[in-house]
């Protein structure tokens, strides 16, 4: 029953905002993608090894 309810509020044309919603999960899932540890490490080394290698 309370999935019903939901499903219509966030059907319901007087609340435009909620339809922004359906594009965060998306997006989080994507930033995540690009905002992991890995490629944070990975982004790093490359910085610190073009450096060393300009000024060294």
């Amino acid at each position: 029953m309370k999935r019903i309810k939901m499903r219509r509020f966030l059907q319901d044309k007087k609340y435009p905002a909620l339809d922004f919603l359906k594009y965060v999960g998306p997006g989080l899932i994507v930033a995540v993608g690009f905002i992991d540890p890995g490629n944070w490490a990975a982004i790093l080394l490359r910085v610190l090894n073009l450096v060393i290698n300009y000024f060294g």
